[in-house]
């Protein structure tokens, strides 16, 4: 976490835009459990640390795929939302953290049109479903690209 609040601070002194988080590279195509484990271990106090070293507002954007790959493949092939090893679960989770409210998504999956347009409502449901007891929050804004 130093070097990465370094490169925050860095960016923040020169004035970079903003911060892109890549779901298949911020969970490495885990399996589904140890993704959804990445998640609350390394992505959630990213982005609390994102938010302290540079501010509200600063994530801009969330390409989003699932992984055809499972962890150690050194391949980026993309899956559709909920398809691959990933799962859906890491989004959900994503979704929870107060920096990702607003940002919009560009999904990154194969299917063409069709695909993602299903990628886009699962994203959507995603976003919305929220654990027993927890009130509804905006969430990221699932887009298509």
């Amino acid at each position: 976490m130093v070097s990465l609040r370094h490169s925050l601070r860095r960016a923040r002194e020169i004035g970079a835009h903003g911060v892109v988080v890549h779901t298949g590279s911020a969970t490495g195509g885990r399996t589904r459990a140890a993704a959804l484990a990445q998640v609350r271990r390394l992505l959630r106090p990213l982005l609390d640390e994102l938010t302290a070293v540079t501010g509200p507002g600063r994530l801009r954007l969330i390409p989003a795929n699932d992984s055809q790959e499972p962890a150690g493949a050194h391949r980026d092939r993309h899956a559709n939302i909920g398809a691959g090893h990933l799962g859906a679960e890491p989004f959900a989770e994503l979704f929870r953290h107060p920096a990702t409210a607003g940002v919009p998504l560009v999904v990154e999956t194969p299917g063409g049109q069709s695909g993602h347009a299903a990628d886009v409502a699962r994203l959507k449901e995603l976003r919305e479903r929220r654990p027993a007891g927890e009130a509804q929050s905006s969430g990221p804004s699932p887009g298509s690209s």
